[in-house]
């Protein structure tokens, strides 16, 4: 897989957090291994299979690793977290309620940071498309994007058209919104009258996707880590202004 040149330039803060990321999913299946070997009960023997099945089927089977594959393996492993603590309490004379609440707190804490990052960036398609409407109002010509997700949502809601690979824009004066990299075609210079760029920045220093920092919550494809702290660059769109000469559709159409 091609990773662009910014993922590189942060490889060792997106490769410190792997290694916690790996060490963390190897817990996960030592405990219910370690946790099947004490018990040896039909309950034990469960909960081994459920956290061994989720992660053989998310890792091989699936068509694609995201997080929403792993959900299923989260009960098993808080049931198996929960019987680990009892026998601790029982059986351990230096057994303290901090060791529990210092990392409990730790987690919470990073989900709502979590929480609110991934809030503010679903905000940014809308905000990216309020402006977007707002600079293509009361102007001739259609407003065309290529986009998905949150984005393809508010930009058809104030009348935009998604683009088609057999029908691209390309009458002078219509509009095309681009979102990121999401790019079927690059239109040639001499076929555009103005471009303006637009950046939401994202000010949490934490996201779930963003390949420069190798995050990838909802798909693998974008990178390793389900989600990654660090300098997270701004939501970039593309508004490109066809020029005064039509566009060959061919010519559009090409990769």
């Amino acid at each position: 897989m091609l990773w662009p040149f910014e993922f590189y330039r942060h490889w060792f803060l997106v490769g410190s957090q792997l290694t916690l990321f790996i060490a963390g999913g190897f817990s996960v299946l030592a405990l219910a291994a370690a946790d099947a070997w004490k018990g040896r009960d039909a309950d034990s023997l469960l909960l081994m299979l459920w956290v061994f099945g989720t992660f053989v089927f998310t890792g091989f089977l699936n068509w694609n690793i995201n997080a929403r594959s792993v959900l299923p393996l989260i009960p098993a492993a808080g049931i198996l977290l929960a019987r680990r603590v009892d026998t601790l309490r029982t059986h351990s004379i230096r057994w303290r309620p901090t060791l529990l609440a210092i990392p409990l707190a730790v987690a919470g804490g990073v989900s709502l940071w979590l929480t609110a990052a991934d809030t503010e960036l679903a905000n940014s398609a809308r905000t990216a498309a309020a402006v977007i409407e707002q600079k293509t109002r009361n102007q001739p010509g259609a407003v065309w994007f290529l986009g998905h997700w949150g984005f393809q949502y508010y930009m058809e809601s104030f009348g935009a058209r998604a683009v088609a690979v057999d029908d691209p824009p390309h009458r002078p004066g219509d509009f095309l919104a681009v979102a990121g990299n999401d790019r079927l075609f690059e239109i040639r210079p001499e076929f555009v009258s103005a471009r303006d760029g637009i950046q939401i920045p994202m000010r949490l220093g934490i996201t779930t996707i963003q390949r420069e920092l190798g995050a990838g919550f909802y798909s693998s494809d974008l990178g390793p880590l389900p989600f990654a702290i660090g300098p997270v660059l701004p939501e970039r769109y593309d508004l490109i202004r066809l020029g005064p000469k039509s566009i060959p559709a061919a010519t559009a159409a090409s990769p």
